[in-house]
């Protein structure tokens, strides 16, 4: 049995030297869920545990389909989208191991897991299949729906996404509006019976097929800008249509849709008119998920240039021993482990942020004093603003450009 967290001391001592006691203490709230780590020691053998798992999921189910996965890619008839079935065997995997809810609450069905230990899964399974990480790491959507939803909301589209059975989809770019992202017009209104409901187009929506969409529309038809929009999720169904699945360079097993809202219906998550700045949080985690991606694709273009540099024999000697290719080698190897630091030294921080704001906000509602609590959140966000687009501006990804 094969595993990429325990063929990876790289990945392994990255792990080892995370320091997440304060986010793990913040986020077991006491240690009192019977469901949940007895301390801090526990929960890090749980995450080690499950980080275990993603790694024999990725290496003996995931890598072996990959090939098939690319060649065979998301087919599209008549309207309806076809997974490869190597990518529906891969995510069936990840679903039956508990894994497709990592940073889901567990009162919502998931794991509840810090984000730093889920990005370091996102990072082995994109070694295995960059396509796979698109339906495997866009968790975003269903810790945003956790984070701003009312409760109501959550248990109506969550469980069924933590639980691997729904594949979700992050539904913003439309035509006129890729990164301009105020410029949005699919419009957003209530029914007679005040049901929200969805008209119009978006584009370039990665697994824009699946059954949940978190959505952002213009609820205020009268307002212009970013406080126009609210955030909404949606189940899909006949009435969001997939009028087209584009043609892409890579990432076959992943489709990248053309979809029309008919009046499909939605329920707001978050506040109204604050739907850009949801979307500028769920953002903010996917840029860490992008750049984890690039990693594991990077990580496996490393082994496999290694692996040939072992074999290749030119003018009598394998090429590995000759210096040009050897600086080439050391090149990758250095560039994977700065890659690697800053990445994991930015979600640590990404975690004690989020949990600083949770903690803030308990603090000001039993009326105690939040200035120092507010002087380190303060830090902290701007230290996330930076290492975010630092570190995933280098790469390109479906997910970044939307």
């Amino acid at each position: 049995m094969g595993s990429f967290f325990k063929d990876n001391q790289d990945l392994v001592a990255a792990f080892e030297g995370l320091d997440l006691e304060e986010v793990v203490d913040i986020l077991e709230s006491g240690y009192d869920d019977p469901d949940g780590p007895s301390d801090y020691e526990d929960a890090m053998d749980n995450y080690r545990l499950a980080l275990g798992l993603a790694g024999e999921i990725a290496a003996d189910t995931i890598a072996p389909l990959s090939e098939e996965i690319d060649a065979h890619g998301a087919t599209f008839s008549e309207g309806e989208v076809t997974y490869a079935s190597g990518s529906e065997q891969a995510y069936q995997r990840l679903g039956q191991s508990g894994l497709a809810g990592v940073i889901v609450p567990r009162k919502h069905g998931g794991l509840g897991f810090p984000a730093t230990i889920y990005i370091m899964m996102i990072e082995m399974v994109s070694r295995a299949d960059a396509s796979i990480m698109t339906m495997f790491g866009y968790q975003d959507i269903g810790e945003a729906i956790a984070e701003f939803a009312t409760d109501e909301v959550a248990a109506k589209y969550l469980p069924e996404y933590a639980a691997g059975r729904h594949i979700g989809a992050m539904v913003l770019t439309e035509p006129g509006a890729g990164s301009d992202l105020q410029s949005i017009r699919l419009k957003a209104f209530q029914d007679e019976e005040g049901q929200w409901r969805l008209r119009g187009v978006k584009q370039f929506i990665s697994n824009g097929n699946g059954q949940l969409l978190l959505v952002l529309a213009r609820s205020e038809p009268d307002v212009e800008g970013t406080f126009g929009l609210s955030l909404f999720a949606c189940h899909g169904g006949e009435r969001v249509q997939v009028t087209r699945v584009e043609e892409k360079m890579g990432l076959h097993g992943s489709p990248t849709c053309e979809l029309y809202f008919d009046d499909a219906p939605a329920d707001m998550v978050g506040r109204r008119r604050y739907g850009l700045l949801h979307v500028l949080h769920v953002l903010n985690h996917a840029r860490f998920s992008v750049a984890a991606q690039a990693l594991g694709i990077a990580e496996a273009a490393a082994r496999e240039a290694r692996a040939y540099a072992k074999e290749r024999v030119q003018f009598g000697r394998v090429i590995e021993t000759m210096p040009p290719v050897a600086d080439l080698l050391i090149g990758m190897a250095v560039d994977l482990e700065a890659g690697r630091a800053m990445l994991y030294d930015g979600t640590q921080r990404l975690d004690l942020r989020n949990k600083l704001e949770e903690r803030i906000s308990h603090v000001k509602a039993e009326g105690g004093d939040t200035k120092p609590l507010r002087a380190r959140f303060k830090r902290l966000a701007a230290q996330v603003d930076f290492l975010s687009p630092a570190r995933s501006e280098e790469h390109t990804s479906e997910l970044q450009s939307h």
